[in-house]
């Protein structure tokens, strides 16, 4: 055999190999996850019902940290309707992974910075959601506005929670925001402000610490410079998540988390926006799929797919025509509404497989996802 042959042989193996490599992320299967909110607890809770067995792990969205301190059941978990949903979710061998939350930042860096602070706090946690509910599978950490310095704080508490964890054979679950590449936050990048730049996760430092890395893939608005010039031609633009917007920050986040740790968190509502004459764009609301589609046919719009992939439409009135908002009367605005569909929701699930990543998750199930939704997201 040649050199110049075997040089080719060996060429042709590395090449058939990463192909099937590729072909084997593109097909891998997915844990499938999904949030269910306390404010919507009974609909959210019968809209996963139907597909509770095809699901791996729900997170009743129920506990939250409170301006004391103390961890607080928003939604009562022990009693009904959740203690149906736990008792059947058991059943189906379905892991449970109530989630707390909490988003203050300057309270969260008081408690974690000392070793004393984060031990009580841990004491509590494992109190409030491990001793007092049987079902849970373990605990998911949403906390969110941390300060940067809070980040050495944060890893160590992540680390000593999921050690006291591991001990009772539970699992931790993290739910961090998303990062966009520097490049794409800003205009120019300078060395300057590439030193300046400093993070509150650690995304090493959670890799190792929790068994799940969730990634919020949502509210990406109009904070990504790079895709709101690259779009500005093609009608307003500030999605809830726009796929090539997830492919960039999948693309910075899984060298540092290992993707089969990582769950892609995919978003089933919109937000309404009102176009200032300066064309600035102010979010007045948050809006579910049924509310927007009802909206577009009460102000007589076209609701299209824009280039982001979500569905959208635009209107003019005195006010947005939303209850509660708070929007300026006495002239006409221009409205826009941006909302993720079950089409959306499956470009997300198809990237999640392309990426070889862990798995998805919804966020939210409310009784108002697009009914379509479920068959895509499975």
């Amino acid at each position: 055999m040649t050199k110049r042959t075997f040089t080719y042989i060996a060429a042709s193996l590395f090449a058939s190999a990463a192909l099937t490599q590729t072909a084997a992320a593109q097909t891998a299967d997915l844990t499938r996850s999904v949030w269910i909110p306390y404010w919507k607890e009974a609909a959210g809770i019968a809209e996963i019902e139907p597909h509770l067995e095809e699901l791996d792990s729900i997170s009743p969205f129920v506990f939250e940290v409170d301006a004391k301190g103390a961890i607080v059941d928003r939604g009562g978990l022990r009693a009904d309707p959740w203690k149906g949903l736990l008792e059947k979710a058991e059943a189906e061998g379905v892991k449970v992974y109530p989630t707390v939350s909490w988003f203050d930042g300057q309270a969260i860096h008081d408690t974690l910075r000392t070793k004393s602070k984060r031990t009580k706090h841990i004491n509590k946690l494992m109190s409030a959601v491990i001793s007092k509910n049987r079902s849970a599978d373990g605990i998911e950490i949403d906390y969110e506005g941390k300060l940067a310095e809070t980040n050495p704080h944060f890893s160590k508490f992540l680390a000593e929670l999921n050690s006291k964890l591991d001990r009772k054979k539970k699992d931790l679950i993290c739910t961090i925001e998303a990062r966009t590449p520097l490049a794409d936050r800003y205009s120019v990048v300078t060395p300057e402000l590439a030193a300046s730049v400093a993070y509150a996760n650690d995304y090493a430092a959670i890799s190792k610490a929790c068994d799940e890395v969730r990634i919020m893939a949502y509210d990406q608005g109009r904070a990504v410079v790079s895709l709101n010039r690259q779009n500005a031609g093609s009608g307003y633009y500030a999605p809830i998540a726009d796929v090539a917007w997830v492919r960039k920050v999948m693309a910075s986040t899984t060298p540092q988390i290992a993707p089969s740790k990582l769950v892609m968190g995919i978003p089933t509502y919109g937000r309404v926006y009102r176009i200032e004459p300066s064309g600035s764009y102010s979010q007045i609301s948050s809006i579910t799929y049924p509310k927007a589609m009802e909206l577009a046919q009460q102000q007589g719009a076209q609701v299209t797919r824009g280039v982001s992939g979500e569905l959208g439409f635009t209107y003019t009135g005195l006010t947005s025509g939303l209850h509660g908002s708070a929007t300026p009367t006495g002239t006409v605005n221009r409205y826009y509404v941006t909302f993720s569909d079950a089409v959306a929701a499956g470009s997300a699930v198809s990237l999640a497989k392309q990426l070889g990543l862990s798995g998805v998750a919804l966020f939210k199930a409310d009784g108002e996802t697009d009914p379509a939704t479920w068959d895509k997201f499975f």
